[in-house]
C-alpha cells in the first residue's frame, strides 16, 4: 500500500435523478490542510460553569460544502435546459442548486467515511516498537 495519494482514483456518485459525478477518491495532504485551513473557522463559546465548546461560525458550513465539492468532483454528465451537455468546470460548481451541492457533499462524507471504516476493518494502524 502506497503511502501516497492516488491523483487518479475516482468514484462515481449516482445522483437520485441518475446524473452522475465522478469525485476523487481521496485529496493530498496538503489539498486537505488547506481546504481545513481556508474554510473551518471556529468561535469559542463559553457555557455557564466555564466549560468551553467549539463552534462553526454560522452560514459557513455552507460555504464549506461548495468548497469540498469542488475539491473532490473531477467531472459529471450535466446537461443544461435544452439538454447539451455542460463540461465540468469548478467554477461552475456554484452555480449547481443547493440541493445538488447538498446531495453531492452528502455522498463524497458517506464515501469518505466508507473509506475509513474499512481502513480500520483492516486493521491498519501504526505501531511502536
Amino acid at each position: 500500500m502506497s503511502r501516497f495519494a492516488n491523483l487518479t482514483a475516482t468514484d462515481v456518485v449516482i445522483l437520485r435523478n441518475g446524473d452522475q459525478v465522478k469525485v476523487r477518491q481521496t485529496l493530498t495532504a496538503e489539498e486537505s490542510a488547506v481546504l481545513k485551513k481556508n474554510l473551518i473557522h471556529f468561535e469559542y463559546a463559553t457555557e455557564e460553569g466555564g466549560n468551553s465548546q467549539v463552534v462553526v461560525k454560522g452560514g459557513e458550513w455552507y460555504f464549506q460544502r461548495i468548497e469540498i465539492c469542488r475539491a473532490y468532483i473531477v467531472g459529471w454528465d450535466f446537461k443544461d435546459d435544452s439538454g447539451a451537455p455542460v463540461t465540468y468546470s469548478s467554477e461552475l460548481v456554484g452555480s449547481l442548486t443547493e440541493d445538488t451541492v447538498d446531495e453531492i457533499s452528502e455522498a463524497i462524507d458517506g464515501l469518505q467515511q466508507a473509506r475509513r471504516e474499512e481502513f480500520a476493518k483492516k486493521g491498519i494502524a501504526p505501531s511502536v516498537k
